[in-house]
């Protein structure tokens, strides 16, 4: 009998020990961040016809596993009722000259993190300032130490701060602002829901900045549920 308890105990002090491990890793990625580039681009499928659009999910800090597969999976089959051309990555490299033009748009989804060399970011920077179009998914402008400064204040245009959490998903109401785009044009004027709300250190409201949609802060007595205005 005191051998089975001592083997049991032996046997819980290890899965302990592998979850400590495991949530230290998990934080250094969060806080500190991987350094992993790619400097050969994936090969792109010939028949890509416009609109293309490039899916891109790589992640140098927190992953989310469940949500990059089920936003990968939602957006492809976006494309095909949409008849888009799509292509889903987690290069880096494909962020260069030649491979961005055939693109309408780029996709972050969950990206976390210092993701694309210099060169890559100079080619992302042109691409994005000539025309090019981007859509961020959730932790593509949630990310607390991303060092590519130019992305956080002029393509998400806030500094993100922190997340809820208690609890974390939380009921919301979405106000739209701008019903003539193609993006809000068939939700309603005020639209509840619940999710987990991001905060951001300020509004990205600016000249030149158009809002579709705004989530107020509601009162509360817990400073980490109030969310920054969109």
């Amino acid at each position: 009998m005191k051998r089975m308890i001592k083997r049991l105990f032996t046997i819980l002090g290890v899965a302990i020990l592998g979850l400590l491990a495991y949530g230290g890793f998990g934080l250094y990625r969060v806080y500190f961040g991987r350094h992993v580039y790619e400097t050969t681009p994936p090969e792109l499928p010939a028949g890509l016809r416009e609109p293309a659009i490039l899916v891109f999910s790589k992640t140098n800090g927190f992953r989310e596993d469940h949500a990059i597969a089920a936003a990968n999976d939602a957006l492809r089959a976006m494309a095909a009722r949409r008849h888009w051309s799509i292509f889903v990555t987690e290069n880096g490299a494909v962020f260069n000259p030649e491979a961005l033009k055939r693109f309408q748009a780029a996709v972050w989804n969950n990206v976390s993190g210092d993701v694309l060399t210099t060169e890559q970011k100079s080619a992302f920077r042109n691409y994005l300032e000539n025309g090019g179009g981007f859509v961020g998914i959730h932790g593509a402008g949630g990310d607390p130490r991303y060092e590519w400064r130019w992305y956080v204040e002029t393509v998400i245009g806030a500094q993100f701060q922190g997340r809820p959490m208690g609890p974390q998903f939380q009921q919301a109401t979405i106000h739209i602002e701008d019903a003539n785009d193609p993006a809000t044009k068939d939700l309603p004027k005020e639209w509840s829901r619940t999710d987990e709300w991001y905060s951001f250190e300020k509004s990205p409201r600016a000249p030149g900045v158009r809002i579709l949609a705004t989530l107020g802060e509601a009162p509360s007595t817990n400073p980490s549920a109030r969310t920054r205005a969109l």
